[in-house]
């Protein structure tokens, strides 16, 4: 069955015969995970990405991160290099994700929000999304704005998709305590809250270790609290920055090296973002801009392709256009 699949997908791609040699990919994930909800889009089915990794290892040479930012510096990358990396740092990596990479024997990176420092077991915007599709929750929630820093700054609207994009965009910027209080304050407005989703939980410290145990997955800083760390002032943002790189060396017993923008974005080259990694040790951060990887590569700014829950077809059609863009 795996066979007949693969030269499907073989002929889909179309890359009989095909070199590749000016630049290679790094691929972007969040989850792998069956889900209902998804309002980013961030979950990919296992059997789906079992497609995905059944595609690279056939068409494609699956690397780690590190070394193609090495070839990015040497000038040249191998045929068709091709890097994982996954943001956030949801369970489901070690439980669903992790086992289908060790079939493969496909390399990746996990960048870790360490949240866990702060003892939080739901990422922000995961513990939002549970709050607006509470019963009854825009009717609850919109009286109680009018009493926080929220006041005035959301529309009305009572549909909850309506409403949590408004919050979102309100807390996206602050920094990690602002950001709590104000959420503290919206639970205190429902009375009939629903338990957080443990499919949605991030990995506990000791799961961490299991992640990166044997070497195959590679950890990488995501901040400590995932703000957007350009809007944030100088303190908050070496906080988040360094907070989140030394808990992570202390959980695993060695200093990560790879660092992720939350949402993608770093900022201009040699801005105060740029600076601040690069002070706290980081030697690589990726951004969310998509892109094929060339050389010489800026390695503050190395562009990623997002993937969606596309089936292995679909997924190597999408390589194709990435690698001959």
């Amino acid at each position: 069955m795996r066979a007949r699949g693969t030269a499907r997908v073989r002929r889909a791609a179309g890359w009989a015969g095909r070199g590749f040699r000016r630049g290679a990919l790094i691929l972007l994930y969040h989850r792998v995970a069956d889900v209902g909800r998804d309002t980013w889009s961030l979950a990919v089915s296992p059997d789906h990405f079992a497609e995905h990794l059944d595609v690279l290892v056939h068409t494609c040479y699956p690397t780690s991160l590190q070394r193609l930012a090495c070839h990015s510096q040497a000038d040249r990358f191998p045929g068709r290099a091709v890097a994982i990396t996954f943001d956030d740092g949801y369970a489901d990596n070690l439980y669903e994700a992790r086992p289908l990479l060790e079939r493969y024997d496909v390399p990746a990176t996990v960048f870790v929000t360490a949240s866990s420092r702060h003892g939080e077991t739901e990422y922000w915007w995961d513990e939002l999304e549970r709050l607006v599709h509470a019963p009854d929750a825009p009717s609850h929630l919109q009286p109680c704005l009018e009493s926080t820093a929220l006041a005035g700054r959301t529309s009305g609207q009572d549909a909850p998709e309506d409403l949590y994009n408004d919050i979102w965009g309100i807390l996206q910027p602050l920094a990690w305590g602002n950001r709590r209080a104000l959420l503290h304050q919206l639970r205190g407005c429902i009375h009939d809250l629903a338990p957080a989703d443990h499919t949605r939980r991030p990995l506990t410290d000791d799961e961490l270790g299991r992640l990166g145990a044997d070497g195959l997955v590679e950890i990488g800083g995501h901040s400590v609290s995932h703000p957007l760390l350009t809007a944030l002032p100088a303190d908050a943002l070496q906080e988040e920055i360094n907070g989140g790189k030394r808990h992570l060396d202390n959980v695993l017993g060695s200093p990560i090296s790879s660092f992720s923008y939350p949402f993608g974005e770093g900022g201009p080259p040699a801005g105060p973002v740029e600076q601040a990694v690069q002070s706290a040790g980081f030697t690589l951060a990726c951004t969310n801009r998509r892109g094929t990887l060339r050389t010489p590569a800026d390695p503050y700014h190395l562009p990623r392709y997002v993937v969606d829950d596309w089936s292995g077809d679909h997924f190597a059609r999408r390589l194709r256009k990435w690698l001959l863009d």
